[in-house]
């Protein structure tokens, strides 16, 4: 929704009146919304059942938590001004912050421009995808160009400025423009979403000069399955190694929390029929949902498994350790222990089977 001009050569991140006006209105129905189901959760769920006051405070703060997302991701667009331009005399960049009233302005002239390098990136976009219920709106990884321009400034500073293009004729135009200033253009067919915008970064990216064609088509999508081509420099492999560790050190936390929640708190819960009462199911639903979210965009086949393996050993931990050692008991934590497993090994794997299904034969 930011605003290009016609000849595709300048771009602001300001948004148009009416789709300020959408995302006020939606912010106002997710937090109109969120405080309905806590009100409800408080006055009515409350003396009845403790499952349900629960489940409902667990989805207002959902609904509340993406309230503050929009809140927080309007508030980037109308807090800061944002101009890029590829003008007569140079690339132009303009960042002006409204509450400090402070603006920095870049002007790199072509002729100090020492090149640009030009790499695949990629946004998040809603795009209609064929299911089983029919064609609905999907968020998918679609292919920019990722500019990354290196030169000296008016100032005589040393800059590396990044822009994305996710048009073609925006892109063309780009480059006819540098092209026609003797600009050197450099392209890799790796991914530079993770790459910063330093000359160490960028100088050890393996490149070619520019001949007209890009490894990848703009607008594309990207399958979730794609060859994994993306540069990492040392540091953000040191960061993505400790943040696999963290992911790790969850799933492991996920498994430890169930031993108390079975010895401690399941032996309080009645049972029907071999299962836990269906209002006392909220254990049950919280760790599916924090499985998923500590699964989410992993592509090991193995990971799915680990954790359940992780999960089930501590559950039967749980049982062996509480005081309640009747059968009946014994029967509910199965069907618990079954559920949770059953149900997210065939999401997971379900997700992973579909994205490469939609990968491969797109």
């Amino acid at each position: 929704m930011e605003m290009f001009s016609k000849d595709h050569r300048f771009f602001s991140n300001k948004l148009p009146n009416w789709a300020v006006g959408a995302h006020v209105t939606l912010i106002l129905f997710l937090l109109l919304l969120g405080l309905g189901i806590t009100y409800l959760a408080f006055t009515v769920a409350l003396g009845s059942s403790l499952g349900s006051f629960l489940l409902l405070l667990f989805a207002a703060l959902i609904i509340l938590f993406l309230a503050l997302f929009g809140y927080k991701n309007l508030r980037k667009y109308l807090d800061y001004a944002i101009k890029v331009e590829l003008r007569d005399d140079g690339y132009y960049y303009s960042f002006h912050n409204k509450k400090t009233r402070k603006t920095e302005e870049i002007l790199l002239p072509y002729q100090k421009i020492d090149y640009v390098l030009i790499g695949k990136s990629y946004i998040l976009l809603p795009k209609n995808e064929q299911t089983l219920d029919g064609i609905k709106p999907r968020l998918k990884k679609v292919a920019q160009a990722k500019l990354y321009i290196k030169g000296s400034s008016t100032l005589e500073k040393e800059e590396v400025l990044t822009f994305k293009i996710g048009h073609n004729e925006m892109f063309d135009e780009w480059v006819r423009v540098f092209r026609e200033n003797q600009v050197p253009l450099y392209h890799t067919e790796l991914s530079l979403n993770k790459t910063p915008n330093t000359s160490e970064a960028i100088a050890g990216i393996p490149k070619q000069e520019y001949e007209g064609t890009l490894s990848f088509t703009i607008g594309d999508i990207i399958s979730d399955f794609a060859k994994d081509d993306v540069y990492l420099t040392e540091e953000i492999k040191m960061r993505l190694e400790k943040s696999r560790k963290r992911r790790h050190s969850y799933s492991v936390f996920i498994a430890l929390v169930q031993i108390p929640m079975v010895s401690l708190w399941f032996p309080h819960f009645p049972i029907e029929d071999g299962f836990f009462s269906s209002i006392d199911m909220l254990p049950w639903l919280l760790t599916l949902i924090a499985l998923f979210i500590v699964n989410a965009g992993n592509r090991k086949w193995y990971k799915p498994l680990l954790d359940g393996f992780l999960v089930v050993l501590a559950i039967n931990i749980g049982t062996l350790l509480s005081t309640n050692q009747t059968e009946e008991f014994s029967e509910a934590v199965l069907s618990y222990n079954l559920m949770v497993t059953i149900f997210f090994l065939a999401g997971s794997y379900l997700y992973m089977f579909s994205r490469w299904l939609w990968g491969k034969f797109r």
